[in-house]
């Protein structure tokens, strides 16, 4: 357990976050699905050495080094009978949807499911008139696809959207997938119809009643990319200039990512600005933060934390709504970061269907971040605008979401001191303080 201590501090200099995990996974995935390629800037991540195996695995020859993947796509794919899951719950999330359109693999190892996931996946084989074998510790599809839609609702839906959006092109139905409210939100969903538009993959899309169609029968081109710098990360370096400095952070203008659209309101505002280049942003603080009264987050809900700091420090009143349709974990996490502001100064009021901050100056004082990545970094850039330091209990947890974070701060001017000798938390731990039950989505 590491506690660490931030004081007010004026930052300056300039940052590069990390690689985007999601869109590294997502562009590996294709390029081994397809006609391979070269992606350089991928993290380091048990989830891209797991998707690689299973490239390898379904005929795919690659290798990764050096944090660059060199792929030649499989051009006579020979799948094997089964690959396992075990390795990563993102397997499961891929080679299901692609096992359901294609019939290959037609069987997964140890796949995560849960019994939301395995109902889901019943009804999707129903829908396709594919047959599904579940025994204990594997999973069988049989059977070519005859069917042509598929309803994507609520988690599971969610859960399993990314890899159907992928899987549909290359298989040889005209998928019509249909997605309720709920799925439609999530940033999951939305960074991968962006990069398969980014990428010239033919589908259609229904914006009445959300509903991708695919294009059956194409093929992913050859890829030769680098994976963009991270918007969720960069965002909160980008918060910690706004509120305490001036610097710039290094990240892509022309962006697949939805976090982006975030900060689109303090551009028009001049509160923000690109560089010449156009590939670092600069930000500085001063005058309050020109937010929107009412923030509907939904489409980038790894910001909520963020926006909670900033919105202390805005020109007025900023209501976070609507909180549903919200992921459990998202509401959790939205609900404990509030609760955390409250008690180093912050005045926020939590209803059923929306969350208010009202400008404050923030006091200090102790918090947890409750194992969240999210939460310890923006209550690091809630001690450096407190009068007095805050202490955050758990702040290792920031290394989930930026490994490097507390370093980053400390190039930039962060004073802050790290105790790795703190013992276990005595404050409320988030899954302790609100008691809904959670599925990875």
């Amino acid at each position: 357990m590491v506690l660490a201590s931030v004081r007010q501090s004026s930052l300056a200099g300039m940052l590069r976050p990390p690689s985007s995990l999601p869109l590294a996974s997502r562009l590996l995935w294709m390029a081994c699905m397809g006609e391979g390629g070269v992606i350089g800037r991928l993290p380091e991540h048990p989830d891209i050495a797991a998707i690689m195996q299973a490239g390898q695995a379904m005929g795919a020859d690659g290798v990764i080094e050096n944090n660059v993947a060199d792929i030649f796509g499989p051009s006579d794919p020979t799948p094997p009978d089964s690959i396992s899951c075990a390795s990563s719950p993102t397997l499961t999330r891929l080679l299901l949807p692609l096992s359901l359109l294609t019939g290959q693999p037609a069987g997964l190892d140890k796949p995560f499911l849960s019994p939301a996931l395995a109902r889901w996946t019943e009804e999707a084989a129903l829908a396709l008139g594919v047959r599904v074998m579940q025994t204990k510790g594997r999973l069988e599809v049989r059977g070519p696809p005859s069917g042509d839609a598929l309803p994507l609702a609520e988690r599971a839906g969610a859960f399993f959207a990314p890899g159907v959006l992928m899987a549909a092109p290359i298989s040889d139905i005209p998928l019509m997938a249909t997605m309720d409210e709920f799925v439609l939100q999530q940033p999951s969903v939305q960074l991968t119809l962006r990069a398969l538009d980014r990428l010239s993959i033919g589908f259609s899309w229904e914006e009445s009643e959300p509903t991708f169609t695919a294009v059956p029968g194409q093929t992913y081109p050859e890829l030769n990319v680098e994976v963009e710098a991270d918007w969720r990360a960069g965002s909160y370096l980008l918060g910690a200039f706004l509120l305490a400095g001036r610097g710039a952070v290094s990240l892509p203008r022309d962006s697949v990512q939805s976090e982006r659209s975030f900060w689109l309101g303090l551009e028009q505002a001049g509160r923000l600005r690109w560089n010449d280049s156009g590939d670092a942003l600069w930000a500085e603080a001063g005058e309050p933060v020109a937010l929107s009264p009412s923030l509907d987050m939904r489409s980038f809900s790894s910001l909520y934390p963020l926006a909670l700091v900033l919105a202390t420090q805005a020109t007025g009143p900023v209501r976070l709504e609507p909180l549903f349709p919200l992921s459990p974990r998202s509401r959790r996490r939205l609900l404990f970061c509030a609760q955390q502001l409250v008690r180093i100064g912050a005045d926020i009021t939590i209803s059923d269907s929306f969350v208010e901050v009202r400008p404050s100056a923030l006091s200090g004082g102790e918090a947890d971040s409750g194992g969240e990545g999210r939460i310890a970094m923006a209550l690091a850039l809630a001690g450096l605008i407190s009068k007095q330091p805050v202490s955050i209990v758990g702040a290792e947890a920031a290394s989930k979401s930026h490994p490097a974070f507390w370093s980053d701060l400390q190039s930039i001017g962060a004073d802050i001191q790290l105790d790795y000798s703190a013992g276990e938390p005595e404050a409320e731990t988030l899954a302790g303080a609100v008691k809904e039950e959670s599925a990875r989505v």
